[in-house]
């Protein structure tokens, strides 16, 4: 019994956080389709609101089944919980006096319907406009769920021209689904672009995602305007309308088990530019992979060349030779007088920290893309060069790395 009881809290847990995604997605979904005029609140007036520019609101509930039956999602059966418990709602707020002139209700599922008599019924009325016949047939329900016997009566006790207009106002969607392809299309409507379209969704989740945590923290109301839109989030879409631009993804990286067995990290570390243990090493380890995902996704995409990645990289191995004998000038001297390396191990250490920060700061440009330029990407690249072995920092790196 406990183990049971275990699996039904996890299924339950999984149900709300799945729910919650699904309703955060399809408010990302509806705000790209904003016109001007309107705006659109996240669990404000219900899960989804959206003031039209005729000041007419619509509210949305969002209901998300993970039930399955023959790898299908079940379909809503007429004496749902779920969908009886949103019509419940709605009529409460009727009942402390919505204007019915202005509220529209949307419920929005995954589920499908195969059957479902209320819908049946509900279409029927809103074709021949018969609230007796509707009412009829919903006061009929036979049921020993207190949830739907306590909807039924509120429906009972509702003034009959509130109730006519409330189901004249009332739509089902159902079958909503694959939220993440239907707000990537739009993308593409949007932009035209295909190859951006998954770095714009990306750029696109993780900002709003920010806003609505912000402003939530801050006690303000998750509402977006068109002209918001435009100010706050329209940047998302640059990649597609910049020449010059590149989109970056957010990769979900792999991260090694020994952070401070990559080469790169051992070249950092032996020139003391940073420290064991330090939680830097996480981060450049993230750039390094962040810069290999986003080169992998460019070449795939046709977006780059891999004769242009081999051009980038050489330019960059170039730099990096000729600021490397510039800054060990004097050091090839002191070894040329016969002075041991060792005796020049703080000078080495200085001026390799210093060819870093100097490669840190220097822009080399992609071809066919001059003007692209991102710090993570661009330090990434230093470091995946790096741990290849096709450039170092120290002035005897070759000989301290070589491969076995």
């Amino acid at each position: 019994m406990d183990q049971l009881t275990k699996q039904e809290v996890k299924r339950s847990a999984a149900a709300s956080v799945t729910g919650y995604d699904y309703q955060f997605l399809y408010f990302l979904f509806l705000a790209l389709e904003l016109r001007k005029g309107q705006k659109i609140g996240f669990e404000i007036k219900d899960d989804i609101h959206i003031e039209k520019e005729d000041g007419s609101i619509i509210l949305l509930q969002l209901k998300h089944s993970i039930n399955k039956a023959n790898g299908k999602v079940k379909n809503m059966a007429t004496l749902n919980d779920g969908f009886w418990d949103t019509l419940s709602s709605w009529l409460n707020l009727i009942s402390f006096g919505l204007n019915l002139e202005k509220y529209s209700f949307v419920l929005v599922t995954n589920m499908n319907e195969n059957g479902n008599e209320f819908i049946k019924q509900l279409s029927n009325f809103q074709k021949t406009k018969n609230i007796d016949v509707f009412k009829e047939y919903i006061l009929n329900i036979k049921t020993k769920n207190q949830t739907i016997l306590d909807c039924i009566d509120k429906i009972k006790n509702l003034d009959i021209i509130k109730l006519k207009l409330f189901f004249l106002n009332l739509s089902i969607d159902l079958g909503v689904d694959n939220l993440i392809k239907k707000i990537e299309d739009q993308i593409l409507y949007m932009c035209r672009k295909e190859n951006f379209v998954e770095a714009i969704f990306d750029k696109y989740y993780s900002n709003i995602s920010k806003a609505r945590y912000f402003d939530i923290k801050n006690r303000k109301e998750f509402i977006i305007t068109f002209d918001d839109f435009t100010t706050r989030f329209g940047n998302c879409m640059d990649y597609a309308f910049n020449p010059n631009q590149l989109p970056i993804r957010e990769p979900v990286c792999v991260i090694p088990d020994n952070l401070e067995n990559q080469i790169f990290i051992r070249q950092l570390l032996d020139i003391e530019y940073i420290q064991p243990q330090s939680e830097e090493i996480l981060d450049l380890t993230f750039k390094k992979l962040k810069m290999i995902d986003n080169v992998f996704y460019w070449v795939r995409k046709g977006m780059v060349s891999q004769s242009d990645i081999e051009q980038y990289d050489n330019n960059c191995i170039d730099l990096c030779n000729t600021k490397s004998k510039r800054l060990y000038r004097e050091i090839t001297k002191k070894l040329n007088q016969g002075i041991s390396i060792d005796e020049l191990d703080n000078e080495i250490k200085h001026q390799a920290i210093t060819l870093v920060d100097e490669l840190h700061e220097e822009y080399i440009g992609i071809p066919g893309h001059d003007k692209f330029y991102n710090l993570v990407i661009h330090q990434g690249h230093l470091y995946a060069l790096s741990d290849e072995l096709r450039i170092g920092w120290h002035y005897d790196w070759q000989n301290r790395y070589k491969k076995s």
